[in-house]
């Protein structure tokens, strides 16, 4: 069976994810585009990167790294196997959670989301750490 990769629809970033009764995820401090820290080096308890893909065919190896704006991998996070069947569902959601981050600088940190053994990431979500003033 060929391998064909999911497309991506959207990302919500946030600082928790719950499952709740009927099959319902609830999202609980949602960002936009910014996460605003007193000081530097600053620490989040938690953050969630969920993703919404849709089609794709095949089992995956999928790997998620946060990225500093000078290039160092945060935290890193690597699912073994993700299958994925086109005629059995429209949408799947991965779910990245990151706890005990730790951020020492500000600017625009990437997760880099990689299906399968690719050198070059399937999809890249921002998110900017900035000083609150």
């Amino acid at each position: 069976m060929d391998e064909i990769k999911p497309r991506h629809l959207y990302t919500i970033i946030s600082d928790d994810v719950r499952e709740e009764l009927g099959n319902k995820l609830s999202f609980i401090g949602v960002y936009d585009k910014s996460i605003f820290v007193p000081k530097l080096p600053a620490r989040l308890a938690k953050l969630c990167f969920s993703h919404y893909w849709t089609g794709g065919q095949g089992k995956f190896k999928v790997v998620g790294k946060l990225v500093s704006p000078s290039g160092q991998v945060v935290a890193d996070i690597t699912i073994e196997e993700v299958r994925l069947d086109e005629k059995t569902s429209e949408r799947h959601v991965l779910i990245f959670q990151f706890s005990g981050l730790v951020f020492n600088e500000p600017g625009k940190h990437r997760l880099q989301t990689y299906f399968g053994s690719s050198d070059i990431p399937d999809r890249v979500d921002e998110i900017e750490i900035k000083l609150s003033e």
